[in-house]
């Protein structure tokens, strides 16, 4: 049986952290073995670095997965390149697996004998890019090509060879002798007037950096044959005028770099003078030149290494310590000369052929200077990675470049459009990229497509096209360019049209007035794009799809920050990409990061696509791409409160969830009182805008008010007798109650015949003097039981009559149905008599009139909680306090409900649910959950305009500022299983009543706030329905972190929801990384959330719910327990059992100390939720 591995250094399941590291922090690896059979395997990674040999790492199987070997090392203090693959041993033969043979990372292959290695860069820690720079957009600029503007003090005059162009429009050449040699360059006069002419329509273009090709006095017209580093070249003017050019650059808002050439100087320079133009003697003229060091010399004066054979480029030695001074070390080198004319940085000629030494004291002098200033390196190489010279040369590992000119990327993105490379090809390489180039560097690249040593972008995508054909080409590379990491650089006429094949040919002049406008706009509104979505330049680069002719990918902001924490906007934007002759249609998988609609921000008129169950499907043209911002419908303004003091509208706020049962055991009395109330000052003083109830209906089975007796009652048993004897309804002249088990058997008993429900009570029982101590809800209950009856417990009559007669549509029936059930100890109603059963007039009447003061006594209790609560919620709104109260989807088939309104609901003959609700299997429960409900009949509900449903709605509202509408996919299907099933497998879909019912919801109540409650399977139907009727859906951290393509775990939220950290339904945050949470997982929270690998779980709990915060989601609500750090214990509810640990959990009021509410205060302040 032979050996599978599988290693994808993409996936953090195999390699975490995702790409390159910072110096000194930890790296785990992994590796699957499966089937070894046999002898014991044993699996090492071997890692090296260069030139400090390498390490033989033993890897172990996973706790929790035995077939993935896994291994953690913490890399170097200092930045370098590691290498890494793996050897599995068994009985005597060795299996190596390594990266693919094309060596870009991700799924790599087995290997036979020693592999491609994996790399990893590691970068130093603190080693940072410009901020500005990643949100720059470039435009290279060859001086004496671009214009040639009005100035008095432009020279062209006295330059050796130099054939001046009359005509603007010539074509460029050089003149050359007959051994190839340049002998005379051609010159147009473009120069730095023009340039500063030019700066409105650059600033108009949307450019803010500008890159200048070298303009230090030279011979030719391209000057990299430096014959002066501190004079500009009197063909483009003064220095006088290069200063002026700096200071109206930043006027606008602009910044200038420098081509600096310094691995060697031009032959007729003042340092090496070969023609004697200079009257100081330079190296070629006196071994006792100052300049004589720099220069190499075979055979003096002649024979001297120059560039790659080219003579009048003379080689420097870099490291000559003259040499360094003068560029770089001296008060007045020439780097720190040019930083004080108002330059921004520099780009390094051949940046691949200066020594290390040199290049990483250009950088730390170049950043002493302007920690600000920027250091772009030419390098046509991956710049992780290049070897030059024979040495590795590791760039990006820290304080030697920002970013280099990106060759890599301008390769791989001309093989895309060209048909070169499939789209898949094109993901594995720029994948390399954003492995091997650390994200600060990443950002900081020069994205090029045009420079002046490659022919022009036009020319090149000309290739076998029509000229529209490529200059719609040339529209979707520059769509790429603008939307990927890195500076977008346009080279000086590409946004024009302009042409050309390999120099000179590629460095024609501008065509001023004879523009192709239509491509130039293109570019104008690209960078208008990229300046208004930050997400652009600094968001994460997520790959979505890559399909033949298809690449898609996002841009992603989140939490108030870009990826290196600067502040920014929320956005997600997504990119499109279709390079084909014929257009494409692609269904493209968000992974959580879409939502609502995508609008086409390149053409506004285009219809928003739909985003549904997180997938968007697009339609592309041939060659053509698209930027899509996901948007949600405006938000809908929440309705005013008729209060002095409204409830806050904000469009972000957060919000605790804590069910009202579990403040009992604190209060004695009952907790609708004093206690609730203190609640909702901790609530206003933790700058928490919503306090989330779930239902307040009356506990049904296992304690749970989502089997509630009642859809429309209230829950007595909250009742404070404080807070009846504050509004004078209870006195202290009750009579004990006698709580032994006879007086309980007996209590329910009727006692008196009473005409209408405000019948007088039987008041002839002798009271005492005071109220005793009652701690349980039975107490309290029998105490006001006794307290009605002999006269101490009197509510006023009117007020208890309007009751009576506004809640006629469903208290008559509760009240009846209550005693009844007290009456017949517990039966349910399907076992009680007939005429009751079937609800006989006759029968329901007698029964009234029998059972009236029971009767009576229930509407009493309903009328003090609604009292009561109402009190509470108008508080609460003094408090900027909003409530959002719970509408269970489903009511129990034993409920007062499904007694008196039997034609709504899938019953058999005998009064049991023929359909049974409850969920298919999901993430809560493996088998379902079977709840047991019955199923509505909707065509009944339907004829009777949905009153019972709306009378729902109308109830609740008035309790509540919001309502959560639970298990809000039954609207769009029930899950149905038959009478008789064991688990809710064996259950089927059945339609429900989609838009139409809430829809008279919300004209019955306008500006009701509905929020759906879709977790578990949720199909296209429900998505459909939640966006037609506009509602906010719920995101739960527990449930929705994923892994993103760019190796991240995330949790992305649309704005139009509402995001936890668990519900009710959920283990406590704190049980859920203890007991369910594996090491793996531990450790890329812990990577998510910026802290240490051994983090305890308290930090990571705390990381968690500010990471929560931080999301998009316009309201986020955490449990009272994951606020108090609580264990697995104090979890709310466990769904699908019964157990006498559900609903029971209780607050400790003396936990929530002014200390917890500023830190929560702090929070919401930190992320703009107050």
């Amino acid at each position: 049986m032979s050996i599978k591995l599988f290693h994808d250094s993409h996936h953090t399941s195999y390699r975490s952290p995702f790409g390159a590291v910072p110096a000194g922090s930890s790296l785990t690896l992994s590796l699957r073995v499966q089937e070894p059979g046999g002898d014991k395997v044993q699996v090492f990674a071997r890692l090296w670095q260069d030139n400090q040999g390498e390490t033989l790492v033993p890897m172990a199987p996973a706790a929790w997965d035995q077939e993935l070997y896994t291994m953690t090392t913490v890399v170097p203090e200092a930045g370098c390149l590691l290498w890494y693959y793996f050897e599995v041993w068994q009985g005597g033969r060795t299996w190596y697996y390594g990266n693919n043979p094309a060596r870009q990372g991700g799924i790599g292959a087995e290997y036979q004998d020693e592999p491609p290695s994996y790399q990893v860069t590691v970068y130093d820690k603190d080693a940072v890019t410009p901020d500005w720079a990643k949100r720059a957009v470039a435009y290279q600029i060859f001086p004496d090509r671009f214009y040639r503007g009005a100035s008095a003090t432009t020279q062209l005059t006295g330059k050796h060879g130099a054939v001046l162009h009359s005509c603007w429009d010539d074509a460029p050449c050089y003149c050359k002798d007959a051994q190839g040699n340049v002998v005379q360059y051609d010159f147009f006069g473009g120069n730095l007037a023009g340039i500063t002419a030019k700066l409105p329509y650059l600033q108009d273009l949307g450019v803010t950096l500008l890159y200048l090709n070298p303009i230090f006095a030279s011979r030719s017209n391209h000057r990299y044959d430096t014959s002066d580093y501190k004079n500009i070249d009197s063909f483009l003017g003064t220095n006088a005028e290069f200063a002026a050019l700096c200071r109206e650059t930043q006027a606008r808002g602009l910044r200038l770099i420098l081509d600096g050439v310094f691995s060697h100087t031009g032959d007729d320079s003042r340092y090496f003078n070969k023609y004697g133009t200079y009257p100081e003697p330079g190296a070629y003229q006196s071994q006792d030149s100052p300049y004589y060091a720099w220069y190499k010399f075979n055979k003096y004066p002649d024979d001297y290494k120059s560039w790659w054979g080219v003579k009048v480029l003379p080689e420097v030695e870099e490291t000559t310590p003259s040499y360094l001074d003068f560029i770089i070390r001296s008060k007045d080198s020439v780097l720190k000369y040019w930083l004080r004319q108002g330059i921004s940085g520099w780009r390094l000629d051949v940046a691949d052929e200066l020594p290390p030494a040199f290049l990483e004291q250009f950088y730390q002098t170049l950043k002493a200077e302007d920690p600000e200033a920027l250091l772009i390196g030419e390098v046509w190489e991956d710049a992780s990675n290049k070897v030059s010279y024979g040495q590795q040369r590791a760039y990006l590992s820290g304080h030697k470049l920002d970013g280099v000119m990106n060759y890599v990327l301008r390769k791989t993105l001309l093989d895309f459009i060209l048909g070169q490379q499939d789209a898949e090809a094109t993901a594995a390489a720029y994948g390399q990229l954003c492995e091997n180039y650390p994200p600060q560097n990443l950002a900081a690249m020069l994205n090029i497509l045009g420079s002046h040593d490659v022919p022009r972008l036009l020319t090149v995508l000309s290739a076998q096209a029509a000229e529209s054909v490529a200059l719609q080409r040339v529209q979707l590379a520059a769509l790429w360019q603008f939307t990927l990491p890195g500076i977008p650089c346009i080279y000086y006429g590409d946004e024009a049209g302009v042409q050309g094949g390999t120099d000179p040919d590629n460095r024609r002049t501008y065509p001023w007035g004879k523009e192709k406008l239509q491509l130039r706009e293109w570019y104008r509104q690209l960078a208008r794009v990229r300046r208004e979505h930050p997400a652009l330049a600094t968001g994460r680069y997520v790959p979505l799809l890559a399909r033949g002719e298809v690449l898609v990918y996002a841009r992603v902001n989140e939490g108030g920050a870009d990826q290196f924490g600067q502040a920014a906007p929320d956005e997600v934007l997504l990119v499109a990409l279709n390079r084909g002759s014929e257009a494409h249609t692609v269904t493209v998988s968000g992974a959580g990061l879409l939502y609502g609609a995508l609008q086409n921000l390149l053409d506004p008129e285009q219809a928003a696509v739909p985003v549904l169950q997180g997938s968007v499907t697009l339609t592309l043209a041939p060659v053509s791409g698209q930027v899509l911002l996901a948007v949600t419908p405006k938000e809908k303004q929440r309705p005013a409160v008729t209060t002095a003091s409204a409830v806050r509208s904000s469009s972000r706020r957060a919000g605790l969830l804590l069910h009202p049962s579990s403040l009992l055991a604190a209060s004695p009395d009952g907790p609708l009182g004093l206690l609730t109330r203190n609640w909702i000052d901790f609530l206003a003083a933790a700058g928490q805008q919503l306090w989330q109830i779930l239902p307040l209906t009356p506990p049904g089975l296992g304690a749970s008010p989502y089997m509630s007796s009642s859809a429309f009652a209230g829950n007595t048993e909250l009742l404070s007798l404080v807070a009846l004897r504050q509004r004078g309804w209870l006195q202290d002249g009750a009579a004990a109650p006698d709580m032994t088990a006879a007086t309980l058997a007996t209590s329910a008993a009727p006692d008196k015949t009473a005409e209408s429900v405000t019948a007088a009570p039987d008041t002839t029982a002798a009271p005492v003097t005071a109220a005793p101590a009652l701690t349980t809800a039975a107490a309290r209950r029998e105490y006001l039981r006794q307290a009605l009856r002999n006269g101490s417990f009197k509510v006023p009559e009117a007020e208890l009559q309007k009751f009576w007669q506004e809640q006629q549509y469903w208290l008559p029936d509760y009240t009846l149905f209550t005693v009844l059930t007290a009456y017949f100890k517990g039966a349910p109603w399907t076992e009680w008599p007939q005429e009751l059963r079937t609800r006989q007039p006759e029968a329901l009447k007698a029964w009234r009139e029998k059972l009236a003061w029971e009767i009576y006594l229930e509407t009493t209790l309903q009328f003090c909680f609604f009292t009561e609560w109402q009190d509470l919620h108008a508080y609460a709104r003094q408090k900027h306090v909003a409530i959002l109260g719970d509408l269970p989807l489903f009511v129990a088939g034993g409920s007062a409900d499904v007694w008196a309104h039997p034609e709504l609901f899938r019953l058999d003959s005998d009064g049991q649910p023929a359909l049974a609700a409850g969920v298919p299997p999901d993430y809560f429960a493996k088998d379902g959950q079977l709840w047991g409900n019955p199923l509505y009949d909707w065509e009944k509900c339907a004829a009777e305009d949905y009153r019972w449903w709306r009378q729902r709605f109308k109830t609740l509202a008035c309790l509540t500022d919001e309502i959560r509408v639970d298990h809000f996919r039954g609207l769009a299907a029930c899950w149905g299983v038959p009478a008789g099933a064991k688990t809710a497998r064996e259950g089927a879909w059945y339609p429900g009543p989609g838009a139409e019912l809430l829809h008279k919801v919300q004209a019955d109540n306008p500006g009701l706030q509905l929020l759906a409650e879709d977790l578990g399977l949720i199909t296209a139907d429900v998505e459909e329905l939640r966006h037609a009727l506009g509602l906010p859906g719920m995101q739960v951290l527990q449930f929705h972190l994923r892994e993103q393509a760019d190796g991240w775990l995330s949790l992305n939220t649309p704005p139009d929801c509402v995001a936890y950290t668990g519900t009710h339904d959920n283990n406590t945050l704190r049980g859920w990384l203890e007991e369910e949470v594996p090491p793996c997982t531990r450790s890329r929270l812990c990577q998510m959330l910026g802290l240490p690998l051994a983090a305890t779980t308290e930090a990571i709990a705390a990381g968690l719910r500010e990471y929560l915060y931080s999301r998009r989601a316009e309201t986020v609500i955490l449990p009272v327990q994951d606020v108090l750090f609580l264990p697995a214990g104090c979890r709310m509810n466990t769904p699908g059992t019964v157990s006498a640990a559900n609903w029971s959990w209780q607050l400790d009021p003396e936990l929530l100390t002014p200390a917890l509410a500023a830190g929560l205060r702090q929070l919401c302040s930190r992320y703009r939720r107050l």
